[in-house]
């Protein structure tokens, strides 16, 4: 039984892992121009309300900020942060524009879009 249950856990454990190298990591992109411009790097500057989304000891002077982009042909993203009392709040989105829908025989289903929200208290 011990065998089985380790061996029903190890399994588990192993399809949770390999599991999260597929997909679109979106959450990795970038929130703020600053962290663009700064290749990603967690960088704080008074005036940058994003940087309390990544570090949320940061008190910045603006409350709050919006930032949105289109990224790679149709696919829009764009990021919101805002500040309330002692309590931040992020809000990243995006939008990844139509595509076309097929089936197995290559019959066309219509259109379709898909979106992404990421949303951080």
């Amino acid at each position: 039984m011990k065998r089985r249950l380790s061996f029903i856990v190890f399994v588990i454990l192993t399809i949770r892992l390999y599991g999260l190298d597929f997909g679109y990591n979106f959450v990795k992109l970038p929130k703020s121009p600053y962290e663009s411009i700064f290749g990603y790097g967690l960088v704080s500057f008074e005036d940058d309300a994003f940087a309390s989304i990544n570090n949320p000891a940061v008190v910045p002077s603006v409350r709050y900020a919006f930032s949105g982009t289109s990224y790679l042909a149709d696919v829009k993203y764009g990021t919101l942060a805002g500040q309330f009392r002692e309590m931040t709040i992020g809000l990243m989105f995006i939008n990844s524009g139509e595509m076309a829908k097929f089936d197995e025989n290559g019959m066309n289903l219509g259109r379709f879009s898909a979106n992404f929200i990421d949303f951080k208290v």
